[in-house]
């Protein structure tokens, strides 16, 4: 099980046109969309999962120190941003579900 499936965060793909927009599932299975991801945003997704999140992505001291439960928000969202341009385009659609 990867990262991502481990959190209950599903990656959708990415939206066409403009500015990148990243399509993802939260634990509730809501499909939101995402252009930029913040500490918060992350933790919302994960439902406040800051133990998994620090376990999966965990930040060290310069001095090689892990930090516990901080969690890096910059590798959560690469893993995000790679696992939507792995999946595609999102076309939403209107017919209930994904949209």
């Amino acid at each position: 099980m990867d990262a991502l499936t481990e959190l209950g965060i599903e990656p959708m793909g990415v939206l066409p046109g403009g500015l990148p927009s990243f399509a993802v599932r939260d634990v509730l299975g809501q499909i939101r969309f995402y252009s930029v991801f913040s500490e918060n945003m992350i933790r919302k997704m994960a439902a406040g999962n800051d133990e998994l999140l620090a376990r999966n992505f965990p930040v060290y001291r310069a001095d090689g120190e892990l930090l516990p439960r901080r969690f890096n928000v910059s590798a959560v969202a690469s893993a995000i941003i790679r696992a939507c341009y792995d999946k595609g385009l999102h076309q939403p659609t209107h017919s209930g579900g994904d949209c």
